[in-house]
């Protein structure tokens, strides 16, 4: 029962109007009142539309349908071997796609313990989560307790690309986190978050992190690399495992009890499992993999047909699957570094500097230059530096490095199967495989021998070995005086002794008379020798450069029957969902006939069995069907040899990448001791190894070759009563049609053998 004293207000009448005291504090408390009014009438307006400000900023820019349905992530694009390893990746974001049934059943339990157990119940944001999150966050004043989902989490590191703590973004992640719920299913959810989320070390996305720390593919992972994978997600840097292994493990064994907690593992199953130490297998993301100097090779080829078939090789996540062969290339780093590493010790002991070689390699240096610039004067410049023991120490010891150039081809499709550029690609990205143009020697002899054979001569054509004289303006003088390797001449010579024993006069002789220089620059340019060569008599001794690469793909003519195949690095290139984007086939053709590959090849194994590469087979105990010739230039410059087996063409370059620098004797500077070890240790190794998918043949004899034994000293068919004989190899044309006339009794046969014939095989 109100009180009659007082109004609605509950003011006290009497009091008001007797009371001025009374009466003022009303009117005060009045003005208060209307003013609040006020204050309600235009603030809840104002709050509301800056509310509805806030909410529509947050909102725009967000992700459109097409993106949501359609999102590009950057991918790195792969580099398969042709036996199927990973050999290298190329990107800008180190991650690479793989669907959920392409991971372990592992990775996504640990995944959903401890990041977001009602993942299969919510619809991107967990309410209860959510009010938890809020609740600490009012308390601490803070906003640093977090409740994302699994969905919020992907739609903020695949959409939203931001890691700011504020309330707009917040708003932003939930809405796009509810449309992503509507636009994909929970398998896909998961699939997109563990195929972007980061890992640390530069591998963005589950399978590029399975990768890096375990050398595994994401199926692979068993529930201890699972545990530590998902323990990283919270920060990549301080739960590494491999810079952090401490924090990992109390991490990881996080992961583990919250697996147990949700029954994913049992009790006895986690007390054993955390026992157990963090192992890992990190590969850097800067490694540059198995073979760098051929990827480098393919990358450039890669970009290049990139800007022409509109792919990006960094961003588009391409397949790209290779001639390489993993275990061969494996193989033949080892022999080259070991093989390298061995004669550099023999190289630093024998080598001499000469004063003047020293003193201009000093003034190429740049603080050498600098002293110049600096107005010092040169002979005083040199002085100092030369009494500077390190600096010159460190020109010596660096322009002493010897490099080596080794590569492998299948000589029937033009595969390549191994690749060594150089020593050391993180010190020198000069691939000398592809790059380095060098003089070869007599490793270019079979070539003229090819266009002789050709021509209708058999290996038991003589040629006169004995010194001459050719007039040549090139040389000094305006003449030009051959000679032997060892100096030395004799008598008339067959085509298959000459080759064998490397003899540079016979050769001379063959390019004057025979194969002229103008027949042997189109034979080798067929053949696959793309740099210039020089249509003159030296071209006999090998005087026009080539790359190593070219020498090898023109000694697969010989094993391919007449046939040259371009080399080929990249097999076929497929896009993210497998489409063929690009295809690729060698080049080949028809360079000499069958009959004259065959022929060229006996005299090649000849030079194996027992000339100058006999080495293969005495110290290195290779003795599989092969053909090969060794290359010397002058002052042991260059050392080569280039070789093939029915089944594989390699060559071997060594040598300094500063001519002035070689080696000082035969002993070692020859080819058949600085450069066939390598080409011989692989062969060995290679053949030895039975998880090698190679076909291991035989040379094949085309129909039109006929193998005849015949008498040694008259090169005609042997009778029963000739001393010497061996099998040699012709054509019907060049196959001799009448028998030894000079040995025709048995008086004429040597008194310790019985008249037989005997065949020796090459």
């Amino acid at each position: 029962m109100s009180d009659p004293k007082t109004d609605k207000s509950g003011i006290n009448k009497s009091e008001y109007f007797n009371d001025p005291a009374y009466r003022k504090s009303v009117q005060k408390i009045f003005k208060i009142e209307k003013r609040f009014k006020k204050v309600l009438w235009v603030g809840i307006p104002a709050l509301t539309i800056l509310l509805l400000i806030v909410i529509f900023s947050a909102l725009s820019n967000l992700p459109s349908l097409e993106e949501l349905e359609n999102p590009k992530p950057e991918l790195a694009s792969v580099v398969y071997s042709n036996d199927g390893e990973v050999i290298h990746r190329f990107f800008n974001t180190n991650r690479r796609l793989v669907p959920l049934s392409e991971m372990s059943p592992n990775l996504i339990n640990a995944l959903l313990a401890s990041e977001d157990r009602r993942f299969y119940e919510h619809w991107g944001f967990d309410l209860v989560r959510t009010i938890k999150a809020m609740g600490i966050n009012i308390a601490t004043l803070s906003i640093e307790q977090g409740a994302s989902t699994i969905t919020q989490q992907l739609s903020r590191t695949l959409f939203l690309k931001t890691t700011e703590q504020t309330y707009t973004r917040k708003i932003r992640e939930l809405y796009t986190a509810v449309q992503i719920e509507r636009t994909y299913t929970k398998n896909e959810i998961l699939a997109m978050y563990l195929n972007s989320v980061y890992f640390g070390s530069g591998a963005h996305g589950v399978q590029a992190a399975a990768q890096t720390y375990f050398g595994k593919k994401a199926k692979e992972l068993n529930i201890l690399e699972a545990a530590t994978l998902i323990g990283i997600l919270p920060a990549p840097s301080a739960y590494n495992p491999v810079s952090r292994p401490a924090k990992a493990l109390d991490r990881r064994n996080l992961i583990l009890y919250n697996m147990r907690e949700v029954g994913y593992i049992s009790e006895s199953a986690y007390r054993e499992l955390i026992k157990q130490p963090v192992e890992t297998n990190f590969t850097s993301v800067t490694d540059m993999g198995l073979a760098p100097y051929f990827t480098e090779q393919v990358r450039q080829y890669l970009q290049d047909e990139g800007e022409v078939r509109g792919f990006n090789l960094y961003n588009d996540g391409l397949s790209i699957y290779t001639s390489i062969d993993s275990k061969m290339q494996k193989i033949a780093n080892s022999v080259v570094t070991s093989h390298l590493d061995s004669i550099q010790v023999f190289f630093d002991k024998t080598f001499t500097w000469e004063n003047d070689l020293l003193n201009i390699m000093i003034q190429e240096t740049t603080p050498y230059q600098n002293a110049i610039l600096r107005r010092e004067r040169p002979q005083e410049a040199l002085k100092r530096l030369r009494l500077n023991k390190a600096f010159v120490d460190s020109i010596k010891q660096e322009k002493k490095i010897l490099q080596a150039a080794f590569v492998v081809l299948d000589p029937h499709n033009g595969y390549v199967k191994a690749w060594v550029g150089g020593r050391d690609f993180s010190k020198t990205k000069f691939d000398h495989v592809s790059q380095a143009k060098r003089q070869p020697g007599s490793a270019f002899k079979p070539i003229i021998y090819s266009v002789v054979i050709d021509k209708g001569y058999p290996p038991t054509y003589e040629v006169l070995n004995q010194p001459i004289t050719i007039e040549d303006a090139t040389v000094p003088g305006g003449w030009w005086t051959p000679k032997n390797s060892e100096g030395d001449f004799g008598g008339m010579t067959t085509l298959r002794n000459a080759l064998k024993e490397s003899l540079n006069l016979i050769t001379i002789r063959l390019v004057m008379d025979i194969a002229k220089p103008s027949d042997v620059v189109q034979y080798a340019q067929r053949m696959g020798i793309k740099s210039k060569l020089q249509a003159v008599n030296s071209i006999a001794l090998g005087s026009s450069e080539v790359n190593p690469l070219e020498l090898v793909s023109a000694y697969g003519t010989f094993p391919n029957e007449g046939v040259h195949v371009e080399p080929v690095s990249v097999l076929r290139v497929e896009d993210i969902n497998g489409n063929l984007i690009l295809d690729n086939v060698a080049a080949s053709q028809e360079v000499f006939s069958k009959e004259t590959a065959y022929i060229v090849t006996s005299m090649l194994q000849t030079v194996i069995n027992q000339g100058t590469g006999g080495s293969a087979r005495g110290r290195y105990k290779f003795y599989g069907p092969a053909g090969g010739k060794t290359g010397t230039t002058n002052e042991q410059g260059d050392a080569w040899f280039v070789g093939f087996t029915p089944d594989l063409t390699a060559g071997v370059w060594v040598g300094n990448d500063d001519r002035r620098i070689h080696f000082q004797s035969m002993e070692f500077g020859q080819g058949a001791r600085a450069a066939l070890p390598i080409w011989a240790k692989f062969m060995k190794q290679v053949y030895d190894r039975t998880d090698i998918n190679i076909e291991r043949g035989n040379f094949v004899k085309p129909p039109g070759v006929f193998e005849m034994i015949i008498c040694k000293e008259t090169k005609k068919t042997a009778t029963e009563f000739c001393p010497d004989t061996y099998v040699e190899t012709f054509t019907k044309l060049t196959a001799p049609t009448t028998s030894c006339d000079k040995h025709t009794t048995a008086d004429q046969a040597k008194p310790e053998s019985k008249p037989t014939r005997k065949k020796i095989g090459f």
